[in-house]
């Protein structure tokens, strides 16, 4: 039998019909009723009876129709998730089930029903990251948006520009052809564009053209885009760095400072006079430690020799990894395995921190991690759900952008939230300080596509390459030490001493991660730094303050210490409720 005539319905030979294995009209292929010699009205009854068979027979093998869903419930903005620990306990009280199912909101199906069709797009689904921190791999959900939209939606429009601008012959394929004879528009996009026809021409579109087929996909659109950094364009990108083995205080500038026998440990002495070590920057004597005056540290300590927090360290280019629905589980499996297992299997002690979350992936209880096991990654219950708005005003000079965070597992807390667009999350020894930031500027008509995609992209930034005891000791995240910070130094140091021996050794040093969102960064950049934050201010209370207070508040920090404050020792004491020494802006609040 042909396969393909029986493909159509058809019989090989001949071009009766055959319906559901049932042949309507005569069996050999050249012979026909008329030719039988069968009287007319036999041949009608013959000929109706076919069909009544040929129906009945494609009924019987047709499926029902399976009737339509109900409508499901509309989704709300906050998703309900099993926390990671109650997990585990299902997974120990039933060892040979398979992967517990999640209630997890990473990545949903999409919406079949008119009610969650119509439902805004800022319910998109969010996108989930691995950051790798010493202690395991803690999954992050980011639900991004601009200007109150997915953040895919901005940047999947310019590159739909680039298709239109390509096709301009309107047939419904974009070529590399039609964009490079549309001179007005090239030559806008690509200064120095070279000659239609030239072997530069030839040459560039080779570059983009990945399948050669002289058309214009998506994705070489988007590294058409992305030509002057090299690099694809992309809605999100991560980039990342950190040790394979940290040693927090082998580069800690203030480490270094506090340590002044140099053996590297804080005594008790050293500890209590670390706020006066600290002052002896403070160069221009507002009691506050800036980060420019750190870096005079660095060249004290480097002039005396201390050269060792500089020293080169093996560095991992993966400190968080972006878990896309299409990422390579072999990739995966590769760097988990380089950072937690060396030469070795994913076991249950890999995770140190995150034990947990190894109880849920190994489905078959072996204790150790399969490739495929790995896969589960991307659809169980997350440790941490992040929401981050950007926002940007054509009448402002500067847009704005806030983080919220949510933690589901009692491994990570927020420590702190000082601002809108900032947090810290504390997990065993390890401090991830988290900021979002508005870089973009206000679009104009002479803005290229290329510049436009870079104006809205969301690059996530991770990386251990801060000084951990000045982040440990910055309380409120604000980038530099206050006063008060600086004077509750040996207080913050002493809750370090886990062995109670009135010492800090390195291992009871706390190890911090930079963790930045950072939308319409320059699209070269590709250096780790710690973002410049505004000060966290009086400006921060959501109560009103006396106008005294802002005006007394000289180096902008939310304290007022007694050297600030012009009134008498009874007024500031009478302030000062919780008699720290310190009004702040809560207290200042209150007295109105």
């Amino acid at each position: 039998m042909s396969q393909d005539r029986n493909d159509l319905g058809l019989e090989a030979g001949t071009r009766q019909p055959v319906f559901a294995g049932c042949r309507v009209g005569p069996r050999h292929p050249r012979e026909s009723f008329r030719d039988r010699q069968v009287p007319a009205y036999l041949r009608v009854v013959m000929w109706t009876c076919g069909l009544a068979v040929a129906a009945g027979c494609t009924n019987a093998n047709t499926p029902p129709i399976a009737k339509p869903p109900k409508a499901a419930a509309s989704p709300k903005a906050e998703v309900a998730v099993t926390p990671v620990a109650s997990q585990v306990d299902a997974k120990d009280a039933a060892e040979s089930a398979p992967l517990p199912a999640v209630t997890s909101d990473h990545k949903p199906a999409p919406s079949t029903t008119p009610e969650q069709d119509s439902q805004p797009e800022e319910l998109s689904s969010p996108e989930r990251l691995a950051i790798l921190t010493p202690g395991g791999p803690l999954l992050v959900d980011a639900r991004l948006t601009i200007n109150g939209q997915p953040h895919a939606k901005a940047f999947d429009s310019i590159v739909k520009r680039v298709l239109d601008a390509s096709d301009t012959d309107h047939d419904g394929r974009s070529t590399w052809k039609e964009l490079t004879a549309d001179r007005v528009y090239f030559e806008k996009e690509m200064q120095n564009a070279p000659a239609v026809g030239s072997r530069q021409m030839k040459t560039l579109i080779e570059r983009y053209d990945e399948n050669r087929d002289g058309q214009i996909q998506p994705a070489e659109a988007a590294g058409w885009l992305g030509r002057d950094a090299g690099t694809s364009a992309k809605a999100l990108a991560v980039r990342s760095t950190r040790a394979y083995r940290p040693v927090a205080r082998a580069t800690s500038q203030v480490w270094h400072l506090i340590d002044g026998d140099r053996n590297g440990g804080l005594s008790s002495d050293e500890i209590d006079a670390a706020p006066d070590r600290l002052l002896s920057l403070d160069a221009d004597d507002d009691r506050i430690l800036a980060p420019p005056e750190m870096a005079s540290l660095r060249e004290q300590l480097e002039a005396a020799g201390q050269r060792q927090m500089n020293v080169g360290r093996e560095a991992s280019h993966y400190a968080v990894i972006y878990l896309e629905p299409d990422v390579e589980i072999e990739r995966l499996h590769y760097l988990l395995s380089d950072l937690y297992a060396p030469q070795q299997d994913l076991g249950p002690a890999s995770f140190s921190d995150l034990g947990g979350l190894f109880k849920i992936l190994d489905a078959n209880g072996d204790d150790w991690l399969e490739r495929d096991e790995l896969a589960s990654m991307l659809s169980v219950d997350p440790h941490v759900q992040l929401t981050v708005a950007f926002n940007r005003d054509a009448k402002v000079e500067k847009g704005s952008a806030t983080i919220e965070v949510k933690t589901l597992s009692p491994v990570a807390t927020v420590a702190a939230q000082p601002s809108a667009d900032r947090a810290v999350i504390s997990m065993g020894n390890t401090r991830l300080i988290l900021s979002a930031h508005n870089l973009s500027t206000a679009a104009s008509d002479e803005q290229t596509a290329a510049q436009a995609a870079a104006q809205n992209q969301i690059r996530f930034m991770v990386h251990d390459r801060c000084d951990a005891l000045f982040e440990e000791l910055d309380a409120n995240a604000d980038g530099r030490l206050g006063e008060r910070e600086i004077a509750y130094c040996p207080a913050r140091l002493a809750e370090r001493d886990r062995n109670g021996d009135g010492q800090l050794a390195g291992d009871e040093f706390p190890y911090s991660m930079i963790v930045a969102l950072l939308l319409a960064e320059q699209p070269s950049e590709q250096s780790f730094y710690i973002p410049p934050s505004a000060a966290i201010s009086a400006a921060n209370s959501d109560k009103p303050l006396p106008a005294w207070f802002s005006h007394a508040d000289l180096n902008g920090d939310g304290d007022i210490s007694r050297r600030e404050f012009l009134g008498s020792i009874e007024q500031f004491n009478r302030l000062d409720v919780d008699q720290d020494g310190y009004i702040s802006a809560a207290e200042a609040g209150t007295a109105l």
